[in-house]
């Protein structure tokens, strides 16, 4: 994903993150379009709690971040409505914060509840390279 995002940010000084943001706001479109098709995967996501401390869907640090995702997890549980674009921004946010939990520290191999929540990140991931990049066959022969 981040490589995807590098490909059209040019600014070096970007963040990771702001680079998955921007991408993610700029393919808006294909973006919902995978969470619609991948709904049963966003609500899955939406319905999980941080394991440590019991925020929204992942345990963040940063309070404004933490009530953004408690706002995207309440659209998907039927508790408000939220637009198309803070749909994308959130999915990106959360996205960005589970790669670098995985890849800064924070997330075991092991652990059954990471196993779980990889396991509904990636096919969504998949799925907006496939939609977004062409980055793998839609159908195998």
């Amino acid at each position: 994903m981040v490589v995807a995002a590098q490909k059209q940010e040019y600014n070096s000084y970007s963040t990771d993150g702001e680079k998955i943001r921007k991408y993610f706001i700029r393919k808006k479109d294909k973006i919902i379009f995978v969470m619609n098709q991948r709904k049963e995967l966003i609500e899955r996501l939406s319905r999980r709690i941080g394991t440590q401390f019991g925020d929204p869907i992942l345990d963040v640090s940063n309070p404004k971040l933490r009530e953004k995702i408690r706002l995207f997890m309440n659209h998907y549980n039927n508790n408000g409505e939220i637009s198309d674009t803070e749909k994308v921004d959130d999915l990106s946010i959360i996205i960005n914060k589970i790669r670098n939990n995985t890849f800064h520290g924070s997330k075991v191999y092991d652990d059954e509840e990471d196993i779980n929540l990889l396991s509904i990140i990636n096919p969504i991931i998949e799925s907006i390279l496939v939609e977004c990049e062409l980055f793998l066959q839609k159908e195998i022969l």
